[in-house]
């Protein structure tokens, strides 16, 4: 589990499942699309973690 917070708003957080792939990636499962959908991300959009 993997817990994601935006750098504008540190008061709010979401839990994403995560699985880390061989090359050193993670690949985010549930709640992922919950977090960018309230955060209005968009393709291209940067997050770094």
């Amino acid at each position: 589990m993997i817990m994601l917070m935006t750098s504008i708003d540190s008061s709010r957080s979401w839990q994403v499942h995560g699985v880390k792939q061989r090359n050193g990636g993670y690949l985010f499962g549930s709640n992922c699309k919950m977090f960018s959908q309230e955060n209005e991300l968009k393709v291209g959009d940067v997050c770094t973690f």
